[in-house]
């Protein structure tokens, strides 16, 4: 996932697994520069 931020720019290695772990969904979104409330806004 490649995303835009002001002048920074992301790229987060987001895995396809089903289900991941929740320590693997924590380092996602701190990369990503999301919090759980962002994420779950996200729906």
């Amino acid at each position: 996932m490649r995303g835009q931020d002001s002048d920074r720019i992301r790229v987060v290695i987001v895995p396809l697994h089903n289900e991941p772990a929740s320590g693997t969904l924590a380092s996602i979104l701190r990369q990503a520069g999301l919090t759980m409330a962002d994420f779950g806004a996200l729906k």
